[in-house]
C-alpha cells in the first residue's frame, strides 16, 4: 500500500526499510590460484555495496558498548591486581612473619590468622636463614608505593570514565535511537521528489 506524498502528491512512494534493503547487497567471493604442481592458494573476501538511495534511507545507528565493556574488564583485572599487591605489601610490613601469605587474613579468617602469628612469634626465623618458597613468591615487583597508588588512581578514573560512557550510550539508545528506529520503520520515501514523511 502506497501513500501520496504530502509535497508533490505523487504516489510513487515506498517504505524506508524496503528502499534500504533493496539497495543493499552483501557479497562474498572466493578465489583459488593453482601454481606449479602442488602449489595452491585460496583467498576469500566479503563486503557490502549500497546504492545512493539506500544510503540515504539507512536506519539510525545504534551506539555500541562492546569495546567499553572489554576495556572495563581489563581495567577491573588490573585494578584488582594493584589493590591485591598494595594490600599484600601492607600485610607484610605490619606482620613480617615468614611463610604467611599476604591474603591470609581473608582466606584463614581473623582468628586463624591470629593463631598463626602467635605460633610464628614463638619460633622466629633467623634473619640469615634462606628465603622459603612462600617468601620468594611474595617478592615485591619493584614498584614504589607511590607508583602503585598512582596506577590505582588512574585505573579507578578509567573505570569511572568507562561507566559514564556506557551509561551515556544506554541513555542515547533508549531515548534517541529506539524512537528514531520506530519512526524509520513507519516512514515512507517519495521517489519523485525525495520527501521522507509519515503517513497520516
Amino acid at each position: 500500500m502506497s501513500f501520496p506524498c504530502p509535497r508533490c502528491t505523487g504516489r510513487y512512494t515506498q517504505r524506508l526499510p524496503i528502499v534500504f534493503h533493496e539497495g543493499t547487497r552483501h557479497w562474498t567471493s572466493e578465489r583459488i590460484w593453482t601454481g606449479y604442481r602442488w602449489y595452491r592458494s585460496r583467498s576469500r573476501s566479503s563486503g557490502t555495496s549500497q546504492t545512493g538511495l539506500a544510503a540515504f534511507a539507512a536506519p539510525p545507528r545504534q551506539v555500541g558498548t562492546r569495546l567499553q565493556w572489554v576495556a572495563m574488564i581489563l581495567f577491573l583485572l588490573t585494578g584488582a591486581q594493584l589493590v591485591t599487591a598494595l594490600y599484600g605489601r601492607w600485610v607484610r610490613s605490619n606482620f613480617p612473619v615468614a611463610g604467611t601469605h599476604h591474603l591470609a587474613p581473608i582466606i584463614d579468617g581473623p582468628d586463624a590468622f591470629r593463631q598463626k602469628l602467635q605460633r610464628a612469634r614463638r619460633a622466629p626465623i633467623h634473619p640469615s636463614a634462606p628465603a622459603t618458597k612462600t617468601q620468594q613468591a611474595q617478592v615485591d615487583p619493584g614498584w614504589s608505593a607511590d607508583t602503585m597508588v598512582l596506577f590505582t588512581v588512574v585505573d579507578i578514573l578509567g573505570i569511572a570514565m568507562l561507566m559514564v560512557s556506557i551509561s551515556r550510550a544506554w541513555k542515547y539508545n533508549r531515548e534517541v535511537w529506539a524512537p528514531g528506529m520506530a519512526t524509520w520503520n513507519d516512514s515512507y520515501l517519495c521517489k519523485g521528489c525525495g520527501q521522507v514523511f509519515l503517513p497520516r
